[in-house]
């Protein structure tokens, strides 16, 4: 068990049983500055380290981590990222939301018939089973790049609905607006080098996405989360 999260889980189970967090992951690759944030309080992530229901994840500048779940769902998070991994109810079943405040991740869901996970941004909820896809959150948009299965994206307002169903096309959810799909080409962003070179990496400057510091609310969440900009219409994206 890692750095303070032992220290933390010890404290938290002698305070009140239930405030003891499960471990539902590891780090798998850790590159630079990668930190784990629980209980108001950070220690950096090193390989092989636990990762906890609860947790913000959080990335500095030019590092990178990435994170295998018990159900062998894989996280990828770029430079300046943070995420939080919320516990929530979902037909009965626990699963877990990543609230991505900012930055860029990738995604590989587990195999049908494991746990349940939902991907939470300011503008998108995107509900994961079966899918291989990248996102990346700006302040006031958020891109979705999809690599393998099919997603459906909803802009809430205006019902404006678009249907990813090919590999490497992707859409932007911009206010209240849905653009239609297209193909990933050379001058778009896509997290990696998955749709054959076309596209901006994660690993190039992200300036844009530590622009603006105002809480972000997520709907169903109960709270806020620092970073990642304002609210804008929160689009709706499930697998199709």
């Amino acid at each position: 068990m890692r750095r303070l999260s032992a220290t933390l889980a010890v404290s938290a189970a002698l305070a009140s049983p239930a405030l003891a967090e499960p471990a539902i992951g590891a780090a798998a690759t850790i590159e630079k500055d990668v930190r784990g944030e629980m209980a108001a309080r950070a220690a950096k992530i090193a390989v092989g380290d636990e990762i906890f229901a609860q947790e913000v994840l959080l990335t500095g500048t030019d590092s990178r981590g990435k994170f295998v779940f018990q159900d062998r769902t894989d996280l990828q998070l770029g430079p300046s990222s943070r995420v939080k991994l919320d516990n929530f109810v979902y037909s009965g079943e626990n699963g877990v939301a990543f609230n991505a405040a900012k930055g860029v991740f990738r995604f590989v869901s587990a195999p049908a018939g494991h746990k349940d996970y939902v991907v939470r941004t300011p503008d998108a909820t995107i509900g994961v089973r079966g899918t291989t896809f990248g996102v990346r959150v700006i302040f006031g948009r958020t891109d979705v790049v999809l690599y393998d299965g099919a997603v459906e994206v909803c802009s809430i307002v205006g019902g404006r609905c678009q249907t990813l169903g090919s590999a490497c096309t992707f859409v932007t959810v911009s206010g209240g607006s849905v653009t239609s799909p297209q193909a990933v080409g050379r001058g778009d962003w896509s997290f990696d080098d998955s749709c054959g070179g076309g596209g901006r990496r994660a690993g190039r400057s992200n300036n844009q996405i530590d622009q603006g510091s105002s809480p972000v609310f997520y709907p169903g969440t109960g709270g806020f989360s620092s970073g990642g900009g304002g609210v804008a219409a929160r689009p709706v994206v499930s697998p199709n």
